[in-house]
């Protein structure tokens, strides 16, 4: 795999894991102690993520940090209730 295509599955995978906790992007760059613009940054591959920044977001999600390079995170994750709906609005578009 590219690095660029690394880069998206992990602020692919990012996004997921916060939406699944209930959380916003800027929670969690303010719990990890990182601006929300670098998160932001990192997330849509403009900036490199480092493995300190990674070892942070993974904590303040309490994720393992390997799992934000699964291809279908989404099946080891248990859907909540905001999953499902934000997947029904999806297929509905």
């Amino acid at each position: 795999m590219e690095p660029q295509q690394l880069r998206a599955l992990l602020g692919k995978n990012i996004r997921l894991v916060t939406a699944w906790r209930g959380l916003t992007l800027a929670r969690v760059a303010a719990y990890a102690g990182i601006s929300e613009a670098s998160l932001n940054h990192a997330l849509a591959g403009r900036a490199a993520m480092t493995v300190d920044r990674l070892a942070k977001i993974a904590n303040v999600l309490e994720l393992e940090p390997k799992l934000f390079f699964e291809r279908d995170l989404r099946a080891i994750l248990k859907p909540t209730p905001r999953m499902v709906a934000n997947e029904g609005r999806r297929q509905r578009r």
